[in-house]
């Protein structure tokens, strides 16, 4: 894969790429600590802005902050990782999916 396509990082930046083709403009954000992110008491995200979250394991928690989540809600399986995360639904596609379902409310 381009950046390692193990991660889903790499997926939603894939995506990102991808949804740029087509005129739309997605940015990437990372947050790698929701510890941190209590302690500052800052929004990661402008208020308003749709917003897809894709995360290698649960959701959970991410609604607060999401329109619409990518993710792990179930137990995983045993496979190298770029495997595992297409088994379990983290793909590139997904990820384009959900924002195009997001942006079209």
């Amino acid at each position: 894969g381009v950046c390692g396509d193990y991660t889903a990082a790499c997926r939603a930046v894939v995506a990102a790429e991808r949804l740029a083709t087509t005129g739309r403009r997605v940015d990437v954000v990372s947050l790698p600590s929701w510890d941190r992110l209590a302690r500052t008491g800052a929004e990661p995200l402008p208020a308003g802005v749709p917003t897809v979250s894709v995360e290698a394991g649960s959701t959970m928690g991410w609604h607060r902050f999401a329109d619409a989540c990518v993710g792990i809600d179930r137990f995983g399986s045993s496979a190298p990782g770029g495997v595992a995360l297409e088994r379990l639904g983290i793909s590139v596609d997904a990820v384009v999916a959900a924002v195009n379902e997001v942006l079209a409310r």
